[in-house]
Order: structure tokens, then C-alpha cells, then sequence
């Protein structure tokens, strides 16, 4: 069944954008009588549909949602606008908490990212996926920023491709905080790995070169399935 983001909660009734009314009206056809699932940051809630003319859902029952948002923090460099959007969907739907832009030394700096756009193609992804707390996108922020955000943290992963073979992963326990960064298509320069070898751990993904969102999206996807499955034993 279709789930549906709450605008609003009033007086036992749920509100939703018109976006999703229209959709729910005209695509999905549904009429006074049918059971509507809807969700905000705390609960989903089973709803009845009382009126379509304005759709207006009650609420039939109610159940609180686990926070189950892994605290998973990608700082991924700069990057193209089409492929850092490909990206923060594909983050949004893996479960990580935040996503931060950094501008590397070799990250071009004339990339604007429209965070309003942004927001909303992470609102979006939510619907699709029945995400029901967003990727929180941050601020860009530069190189020395993004150390200051890291130094102090116990795990810190950055892929890069000529890290040897370790496992990182055995000693994250589910609800450590894990920073993940990711450099920019041009890569780091020397200068920031000298720095990011004193405040991170150094991981290679594959035998082959990956573009920056290719290695955010798996890096943070073989992360949450070891943190996953750590938490179900």
C-alpha cells in the first residue's frame, strides 16, 4: 500500500500536499471508504478517507516509528550537479543520516548547489522509499572545515584508492557516529593527504577507479549492511 508524508495534523484529521491529493484522487482512484497509510517524523497512522471533493483523511489508529536512521555522515567533495543529485537520492534511500559538500583544493569552484532543489529531491526520495525522517543536507563547507567537523570523532573513513586491503569494520558498534568522506573527481592533493591520514582510516573499495558518487553510494551501502547486521544478532 502507498504511504503518504503528513503536511499537517489537525483535529484527528491528516493533511497532505496537493501534490499527493491529486495523486491519490486522479491516479490512484481512490473513494470515501478506502484506508490510506500516512507517516511523519514520529509515526505512521492508518487513515480512512472521509471526503475526496477535499480530500480529508481521519485517523483510524496510530503506531510510533523507530528512529532507525543510521548515523552515517558522507562529506563527499564537489562535484557535478547531476551526479551529486544521483547521489543524494541513492544516500537518502541507503538510510545515512547527513550529507555535507565540501569544497576540495580540486573541486571546481564555480558548481552552485540549489540546496531548495536539493531539499527536494530528498523530500521526494522519501515518498518513494517511506523514508520518514530526510537525509539532513548541510552547508558546503571547505577542507579545513571539514577537519575541524572530523578530528574529534573515533571513526572516520575516507576511500581512496590506494589504501590497502583491511577490514574497518570490526570494531563499529550500530549507533557509533561513522564520517565517511569522499574527495572530488580531480582527488585529493597532497597537501589534504597528509592531513586526512592523521584523522581518518583509509579504505580501498575496488580494484578499478570509481567516480565520486559511485564511491559514496557504495561505500555507504557495504557500511550499513555490517552495521545492519550487527544490530540484528
Amino acid at each position: 500500500m502507498p504511504k503518504f508524508k503528513i503536511s499537517k495534523i489537525l483535529n484527528n484529521e491528516i493533511f497532505l500536499s496537493e501534490e499527493d491529493e491529486l495523486h491519490i484522487k486522479k491516479s490512484l482512484r481512490k473513494k470515501i471508504g478506502d484506508k490510506l497509510s500516512c507517516f511523519d517524523d514520529l509515526n505512521e497512522y492508518e487513515t480512512i478517507i472521509k471526503s475526496t471533493d477535499k480530500l480529508k483523511l481521519e485517523i483510524v489508529s496510530k503506531h510510533v516509528l523507530s528512529n532507525d536512521v543510521l548515523n552515517i555522515n558522507i562529506f563527499l567533495g564537489v562535484i557535478d550537479k547531476s551526479n551529486f543529485e544521483l547521489a543524494l537520492r541513492k544516500l537518502n534511500e541507503i538510510n545515512c543520516k547527513s550529507i555535507t559538500p565540501v569544497f576540495f583544493e580540486r573541486s571546481q569552484k564555480n558548481i552552485k548547489l540549489n540546496f531548495e532543489r536539493l531539499n527536494k529531491i530528498i523530500s521526494e526520495s522519501s515518498k518513494q522509499c517511506y523514508r520518514h525522517i530526510d537525509l539532513k543536507i548541510n552547508n558546503s563547507i571547505n577542507f579545513n572545515e571539514l577537519i575541524k567537523e572530523i578530528e574529534n570523532n573515533k571513526f572516520n573513513i575516507l576511500a581512496y584508492q590506494d589504501a590497502s586491503e583491511k577490514n574497518l569494520f570490526d570494531d563499529i558498534k550500530y549507533n557509533d557516529k561513522i564520517n565517511l568522506i569522499v574527495g572530488p573527481e580531480g582527488g585529493f592533493s597532497e597537501r589534504e593527504l597528509e592531513i586526512l591520514r592523521k584523522n581518518c582510516s583509509f579504505l580501498k573499495l575496488t580494484n578499478t577507479i570509481l567516480k565520486s558518487e559511485t564511491a559514496a553510494i557504495y561505500l555507504a551501502s557495504i557500511l550499513t549492511f555490517n552495521i545492519g547486521n550487527k544490530n540484528e544478532k
